[in-house]
């Protein structure tokens, strides 16, 4: 299994404005790596492991190292798009997209655990 801190888009360096209210919880967590900042009172356990689910709006996905939103890079890499994925729509339809498909690396894991 990847370390979570593969999926980082190291490069993407761009601040973003902490939400209202997100504050003083994402200050306290730095040894995690993706947050999902729309469930506040989450403990986040095990978010230097895991990530939680992405959704069809991913706006909540929150990268503590670089104090940011996930970019779609990171969203696309986190559900399993390869790297040569080429994008022919809008932000918006994309991350519909990622948060309408199968995690992809998930679902191979799930299927050679069947098959033992």
């Amino acid at each position: 299994m990847k370390k979570l801190e593969t999926y980082v888009d190291w490069k993407d360096t761009e601040k973003d404005k902490i939400p209202k209210g997100a504050s003083d919880l994402i200050k306290n967590m730095r040894n995690k790596i993706f947050i999902d900042i729309g469930f506040l009172n989450n403990k986040f356990i095990d978010s230097d492991l895991y990530i939680g689910t992405i959704t069809t709006c991913c706006k909540n996905k929150w990268c503590i190292p670089l104090q940011r939103r996930t970019n779609m890079k990171e969203l696309l890499s986190l559900q399993g798009f390869p790297k040569n994925f080429k994008q022919v729509v809008s932000n918006t339809q994309l991350k519909k997209q990622i948060g309408n498909s199968m995690s992809v690396n998930v679902l191979k894991e799930i299927i050679k655990s069947c098959m033992i």
